[in-house]
């Protein structure tokens, strides 16, 4: 059984580890709907403590692009020591590493996308649970065969 997210209404949770926002229509206060974003993903990355920087971890954006459209990238929480950076891209942005991180260490990033596609803005948010292990090396535990 999948593991419940708690989801501000009116967000409902699909599989794959996202939740989408429903219709705002029938709510009490649509104007705040509105302000909820469309799609909340979540992720895991896995990074060793000696990875060279700037290196790109994550990359966000539209699954389509329309000429005009117009994207926004931001770290809004979870990186209150400034080792990431977000920049913008042709057709979305990227989270890099910009700092070397010397220790394990675990972050949990949130990111907003910010789509302004024919005027409209819509919001996309991605939790990024990120975890900077010590670097092991890989051993196999027989030869292989080639």
């Amino acid at each position: 059984m999948q593991p419940t997210l708690p989801l501000p209404i009116p967000l409902r949770s699909f599989p794959f580890s996202r939740c989408e926002r429903v219709t705002c229509e029938f709510t009490r206060d649509p104007a705040s709907c509105f302000s909820l974003p469309l799609r909340i993903s979540f992720y895991n990355i896995t990074f060793p403590t000696n990875a060279p920087v700037p290196a790109d971890v994550f990359r966000m954006g539209p699954s389509n692009s329309v000429a005009g459209d117009d994207v926004l990238l931001d770290i809004v929480s979870g990186d209150e020591d400034g080792y990431f950076s977000a920049q913008r891209q042709a057709h979305g942005g990227v989270i890099s590493l910009r700092r070397a991180l010397p220790q394990p260490r675990d972050f949990f990033l949130t990111v907003e996308m910010r789509l302004v596609r024919y005027g409209t803005t819509h919001l996309y948010v991605a939790k990024i649970a990120v975890f900077v292990t010590h670097e092991q090396p890989i051993r196999p535990a027989r030869r292989l065969p080639y």
